[in-house]
Formats: C-alpha cells, structure tokens, sequence
C-alpha cells in the first residue's frame, strides 16, 4: 500500500467521520480531536482486510499450481 493511498483513505475516513458527527467544515475541529470522538482508525482494519485477501489469493494459485502439476492438467 502506498502512501497516496493511506493518505486517501485518512482523508476519506476523517470526511465520514465529520459527516456523521455533523461537523461543518467552517468548524475549527482538528482531525485529531474528530479521531479521538469516534474512537476509531479504519487505516488497520483496511490492511488486514487486504493482507487477508493476499494471502487467500496466493494459497488458491498454490493449489492451482499444485493441481497442475499432479493432475497434468494445463489449461490453454
């Protein structure tokens, strides 16, 4: 994950946040304070979401591959 993602997805998170607390952006309300009402960070949770998928991901090609190999099957 890149840092222009993380920090899209900061941004995206603080928006929601703001949204659902209805703090209007003429409201000066650090991003800080905003985090520390919801009392949550969405930036750990995406990356265990997508490390879970890499790893379901790449124990699916494993067994494609290792179906190949015993089966002798290639397809194509």
């Amino acid at each position: 994950m890149t840092k222009t993602i993380e920090r899209k997805i900061e941004s995206f998170e603080i928006r929601c946040y703001r949204r659902s607390l209805r703090i209007k952006w003429t409201d000066k309300v650090r991003n800080t304070e905003v985090l520390k009402i919801q009392n949550q960070i969405l930036l750990p949770i995406v990356k265990e979401g997508k490390s879970k998928y890499l790893a379901k991901r790449m124990w699916e090609d494993e067994m494609f591959i290792e179906q190949s190999v015993v089966q002798g099957k290639i397809p194509g």
